[in-house]
């Protein structure tokens, strides 16, 4: 059951992302990055970025969530940058799956 609630909310993510890239009018070449990130982290690119989406994930499944979306988003061939946590970043401060355009805001 964990599973399947897992695939669901990597699939609305990545849906969830298409329509903000489409709604927002970005252009198809513009690269997405998905990170994960502790709450300052996320204050950081909320404030640095335009038009962010993000999700709270518990620590123990936030890997295995990353790793699902990022999947489902190749599948949707979005062109997007898949960053794994950082290694002086312990996984259990890690709170948030951000995706957000390159292009800082203005």
């Amino acid at each position: 059951m964990n599973t399947q609630n897992n695939e669901f909310q990597a699939r609305q993510f990545a849906y969830e992302l298409g329509c903000l890239a489409k709604e927002c009018g970005f252009r198809d070449n513009i690269i997405w990055q998905l990170q994960s990130v502790t709450a300052e982290q996320k204050a950081f690119v909320d404030r640095t970025y335009y038009r962010t989406i993000s999700m709270q994930v518990i620590p123990a499944l936030l890997n295995d969530l990353f790793t699902l979306i990022a999947r489902q988003l190749d599948s949707l061939q979005m062109d997007i940058i898949s960053i794994p946590p950082q290694a002086e970043t312990s996984v259990d401060d890690l709170e948030y799956i951000i995706a957000f355009c390159q292009e800082p805001s203005e």
